[in-house]
């Protein structure tokens, strides 16, 4: 299913086919607990995250920006 919604994704809807298989390769799954901190704002970008299901909300320091159901 994260391979199917990140294909239609505005970000990878232009990608050759082999280039998007070579990139899903990497691709993997990420459970994450309730109230779980995934990643904070000033943390280094190592990771790309696609959200698949449920719940999150985004901070701007301490102040909530949004919430979001996936």
């Amino acid at each position: 299913m994260i391979i199917t919604a990140s294909r239609e994704s505005i970000l990878f809807r232009n990608c050759l086919d082999a280039d998007f298989e070579d990139l899903s390769a990497s691709f993997s799954r990420l459970h994450c607990a309730k109230d779980e901190i995934v990643v904070k704002q000033g943390d280094p970008g190592k990771h790309f995250y696609v959200v698949e299901s449920g719940l999150l909300s985004v901070y701007n320091g301490d102040r909530k920006v949004c919430k979001l159901l996936c």
